[in-house]
């Protein structure tokens, strides 16, 4: 009987581990969404290469680079920003989360065409994705809420001689059932 009851403790702790390695938190979920999504769409993947998209919530990044090389861009790093959770959203039964995400897209020079062009494909390939970025049951909207275009660049992403940065903040609105958020642990 002691056997029995040690394998199913075993196989009990194996199904939670990997319950939980597959439930990554919603905020990583929409982050590799929208990376998925402009890095799938042909324009925008034609204009920003693979090797010079920053993906944070990868377990090899480790830091930005101090100085980039002509090879290095543009690059595109999305970053985390301003957050809202609200676990009593629209209804007793919903919890709401919103998040801003800032798609930072340092570019090879001053010249104004490839800075539209790249603002363009990024709209493109997000719309492509659909309302939910293919989140359906989790993301109920998004919108490029803010942006901005710096001829001098941001001095933390200019890192070297002047060039456009453009700055797209990202609003998306989720939600989830307040019985799956609290029976998540």
């Amino acid at each position: 009987m002691r056997v029995k009851k040690s394998r199913l403790a075993f196989f009990s702790q194996l199904a939670t581990r990997n319950t939980q390695l597959i439930m990554t938190d919603p905020f990583t979920q929409v982050s590799r969404a929208i990376l998925g999504a402009l890095q799938a769409d042909e324009g925008w993947a034609s204009l920003v290469k693979a090797g010079n998209v920053i993906d944070m919530p990868s377990n090899s990044f480790e830091r930005f680079k101090t100085q980039l090389q002509p090879a290095d861009v543009p690059e595109a790093i999305l970053l985390q920003g301003e957050f809202k959770l609200k676990p009593f959203g629209a209804s007793s039964r919903i919890a709401e989360m919103e998040q801003g995400f800032q798609l930072i897209v340092t570019n090879d020079s001053l010249r104004v065409c490839p800075v539209n062009r790249l603002k363009y494909q990024t709209l493109i390939a997000l719309a492509k994705s659909g309302a939910a970025l293919g989140l359906d049951g989790l993301v109920r909207d998004w919108q490029i809420t803010q942006g901005e275009d710096d001829a001098l660049g941001q001095k933390q992403w200019r890192r070297g001689t002047q060039r456009w940065v453009s700055i797209l903040t990202i609003h998306v609105n989720m939600f989830v059932t307040r019985e799956r958020l609290t029976s998540l642990s």
